[in-house]
């Protein structure tokens, strides 16, 4: 809720919908979680490009029933002038 109350200030369209009180079924809260994971991953993205040092870590384990496992991360360096 706070989310579309967030975007009704810019989306006059929104803002209309929340004035109408409509409730939002799972479909639509799901495409705007969705629409959050992207824009966090984009900002993320840009974050690292700009950066210009990152490296990227991949790491391989089993468990006990030898199921293997593969994590990855990425580090990178900002420099604050």
């Amino acid at each position: 809720m706070h989310f579309n109350k967030d975007k009704a200030i810019d989306s006059p369209a929104v803002a209309l919908f929340l004035a109408e009180n409509q409730y939002m079924g799972h479909e639509i809260l799901s495409e705007q979680e969705e629409l959050l994971v992207i824009e966090a991953r984009n900002s993320l993205i840009n974050k690292i490009n700009a950066s210009g040092f990152y490296g990227i870590i991949y790491d391989e384990s089993s468990d006990i029933p030898k199921l293997k496992q593969l994590s990855s991360s990425v580090r990178y360096c900002t420099v604050y002038k």
